[in-house]
């Protein structure tokens, strides 16, 4: 069945038939009326492509160094929480897909699997573990001393969602309130898709592990989100940036920056590197689509001599592509993942990693880029109009 996924694009598609209704419109869709969502992939079509003739691409790398470890690809699986809603293995099977393919993984506090679980899957990639400002220290500084000892090489804050985000219009129509859940009209949607529904059933109760707050109590999947959200403190300022500076001793990393002025902060405050993100269209629909922001951001990056990352609307090689060449370094993706995810476990993962990076090398060979760092900003133009949608 995999072989018969082509694109990304077919990969929704076919998460789309296996998941209920309420789990895939829970990991697909975004806040209010998904404006901010859609204009992230939207803002790919402003860009065209200018290749460079009669270069010598017969040596392609698409590699980098990134904050002092290698990535075969400039790719990283996106922070998001339990991932086993669409697989059984979850985490699990995402980390040992992103190994397999040269790319990073960056572990959400919210996943389903504990951080060492997922450190232990996931030897030989890259791994980065996402916190988020809670009101307690205390929380936070366990789970920094927990990443540390299981090797996770960067710490990724996200700072840009201290409260609950404007609410999904999908998951009120799926009657979810406060995460995903099965009720009486999912259960019959489920029954329709035997394969997830087994999966779901004969596998332990889904949870976010890292957001128990009692040894002997779980959080259960439906409380999960709201637990996020009450720990979450509304009074941080970026005096927190600088408190997990000295608390953590490797690289830091921002995400949720859209502006030079909070780049300029982040930097002030320690970090190593930033990630221009709108979370995904999750938090605040309307937010700027994040490639559009990315250059301005780029810049304040460049002249700090930092590094800036991006995600939001990435779906082809050619978007990685015009990313690099407005100033990212690397790219994160989370849908596509969740989609091969849903699609084939691990397998469906690195399948869809597989295509960004095989879409990736052509777009480079095409445009007479062999290196990552020959794609620059020469390699793009905005056009007046954009590209039809596919």
């Amino acid at each position: 069945m995999l072989d018969d996924l082509v694109c990304v694009a077919d990969f929704r598609r076919a998460a789309r038939r296996r998941l209920p209704t309420a789990i895939f419109d829970f990991v697909d869709g975004a806040a209010g009326h998904e404006l901010t969502m859609r204009g992230n992939e939207e803002a790919h079509r402003h860009y065209a492509l200018r290749p460079r003739l009669l270069t010598d691409v017969s040596s392609l790398d698409p590699g980098l160094d990134l904050l002092g470890r290698r990535l075969e690809v400039p790719l990283l699986l996106g922070p998001s929480g339990m991932q086993r809603l669409v697989h059984p293995e979850g985490e699990l099977a995402a980390v040992r897909a992103a190994a397999r393919a040269g790319a990073g993984y960056v572990l959400s506090v919210g996943a389903s699997r504990t951080l060492e679980e997922v450190a232990d899957a996931g030897r030989g990639a890259v791994l980065w573990f996402q916190v988020y400002l809670w009101e307690s220290r205390r929380w936070t500084e366990d789970l920094v001393r927990r990443a540390r000892d299981a090797g996770y090489a960067a710490l990724c804050v996200t700072v840009d969602s201290k409260a609950p985000g404007a609410r999904k219009y999908r998951d009120l129509r799926n009657g979810l309130v406060a995460g995903p859940r099965i009720d009486l009209r999912s259960s019959l949607d489920a029954v329709r898709r035997p394969r997830w529904l087994a999966g779901y059933l004969l596998s332990p109760p889904i949870r976010a592990v890292h957001l128990v707050e009692d040894d002997r109590l779980g959080v259960s999947l439906f409380r999960s989100p709201a637990v996020i959200q009450r720990r979450m403190s509304p009074a941080a300022t970026w005096d927190e940036i600088g408190w997990l500076r000295r608390a953590w001793d490797g690289p830091l990393v921002v995400k949720g920056v859209l502006t030079p002025e909070d780049a300029r902060e982040a930097f002030a405050r320690g970090a190593d590197a930033i990630i221009c993100s709108n979370h995904g269209g999750r938090v605040l629909d309307g937010d700027p689509p994040t490639l559009l922001a990315l250059p301005a951001v780029a810049e304040v990056a460049a002249a700090a001599g930092r590094t800036v990352l991006v995600d939001g609307g990435i779906r082809t090689g050619a978007d990685v592509v015009r990313a690099i060449a407005l100033g990212a370094a690397a790219c994160l993706v989370a849908r596509p993942f969740w989609w091969g995810l849903a699609a084939g476990g691990e397998a469906g993962v690195h399948a869809v990693l597989d295509i960004l990076r095989r879409e990736l090398v052509s777009t480079m060979t095409m445009l007479g880029r062999p290196t990552l760092g020959d794609v620059d900003g020469s390699a793009v133009e905005r056009m007046p109009f954009p590209f039809p949608s596919p």
